[in-house]
This record gives C-alpha cells, sequence and structure tokens, in this order.
C-alpha cells in the first residue's frame, strides 16, 4: 500500500506541474507580437524573425504585404492579388533598388573626395617648394612676386584627365604663399577624412545589397 499511494503522489505531482512545448509556446508569441504590431517591424527584422524557425516563418509572412502597402503604397492596397512570398520579393527588390542608389551615391562622392585629396596634397607640396626658394633666394618682401605653377585644380570640363587641370598663381608677398599652403593642408585633411567615411559607406552597401542578392 505504501508504494501504491507514493506512486499516485509522484503520479499528481507532476500532473501539476507540465511544462508548455517550447514549441508551442513560441508559435503563440510569434502570433501574439505580430498580431500587436503588423506595420511597425521592418523589413530587415521581419526577414530575421523569419529564420528563428517554422513558426515564426509562418506567422510573420502576412505581414510582408502589410508592411508593402503601409510603407511603399501609403496604405493604399493594390486591386490585384499578390501571395505573401510576392509581397516580400517586392519589398526586397524596392531596398536593393534603394541601396544600389545609395551605393552609385557614395561612388560618386567617394572619387571626388579622392580626386580633391590628391589635387590638395599636390598643391601643398607645391606652396612649400615655393616657400623654400623664396628662402634661398632672399626674395621675402612684401612686393615680391611668387609666380606657383603645376597647381592643380578640379574642372568639370576637364574630363580626358579625371576632371583635372594644371593652373598658374601669383602671389604677391611670401606670407599669401604661407597662407595658400596652410589652406591647402586644411581642405587636405578634411578631404581625406571624407573619402575615408566615403569609403565605409560603401563597404556598408555593398554588405546590404549582397544579402538581398
Amino acid at each position: 500500500m505504501g508504494r501504491l499511494k507514493k506512486k499516485k503522489i509522484h503520479s499528481s505531482h507532476a500532473a501539476t506541474h507540465i511544462c508548455p512545448s517550447p514549441i508551442s509556446f513560441i508559435g503563440e508569441l510569434s502570433k501574439e507580437l505580430f498580431k500587436k504590431s503588423p506595420t511597425c517591424l521592418g523589413p530587415v527584422l521581419l526577414t530575421r524573425l523569419g529564420t528563428v524557425n517554422k513558426d515564426f516563418r509562418l506567422a510573420s509572412a502576412p505581414l510582408w504585404q502589410s508592411i508593402y502597402i503601409h510603407h511603399i503604397k501609403n496604405d493604399k492596397p493594390y486591386k490585384r492579388k499578390y501571395t505573401h512570398e510576392q509581397y516580400k520579393k517586392k519589398y526586397l527588390l524596392y531596398i536593393l533598388k534603394q541601396e544600389q542608389n545609395k551605393l552609385d551615391f557614395w561612388v560618386k562622392q567617394h572619387k571626388y573626395a579622392e580626386i580633391m585629396t590628391m589635387i590638395k596634397n599636390n598643391n601643398a607640396a607645391r606652396y612649400l617648394e615655393i616657400i623654400k626658394k623664396a628662402v634661398e633666394e632672399d626674395k621675402l618682401n612684401e612686393s615680391d612676386i611668387h609666380e606657383i605653377s603645376n597647381l592643380l585644380q578640379y574642372s568639370h570640363l576637364a574630363v580626358e584627365t579625371n576632371y583635372v587641370r594644371e593652373v598658374l598663381l601669383r602671389l604677391k608677398c611670401i606670407d599669401n604663399v604661407i597662407y595658400y599652403r596652410r589652406r591647402a593642408i586644411e581642405e587636405y585633411n578634411y578631404f581625406k577624412k571624407k573619402e575615408l567615411k566615403y569609403k565605409e559607406s560603401i563597404a556598408k552597401s555593398k554588405k546590404a545589397i549582397n544579402s538581398l542578392c
């Protein structure tokens, strides 16, 4: 009798402590989450949630229609019916076009910053040569004219020479040459930072595009 009683107690204890299945719990959680926030989830998060498990994938599938119509169509639904997968592809294609436009923009900006960095570096070096020459020749009077050749300038018309052309500058007084060199160095540092920043932006855009292809 003692064994039987013990067995019944054990059985009753187990019955009151049955843990729900992790899969069923996740399924209910995903349904509640998507039900409460149908359009606040972005496409990136929605894609990640769809890879969690089957329950999340099934629960998130209808939301591609919701977020596409809300974000892209301004809450104006199509008359024609599309599947959830078609809405997903349409949204990802839209993002792909946006990222490609951003990449094209960053590439152009990076090219410009790269050219300007080269120009300012060249000009700073040319000004320094003139300063050294003025010291050597003792041409430090305010009335002295300093001719600086081989300076570079950005020009939209100079397509054949990568938008760069050579210019000649005549400056009165060595102080002006020194001022121009300081400004060239400042501008070099500015465009160098821009160049590195655009390079990072290009890498991010390429990574985003590769994840969508």
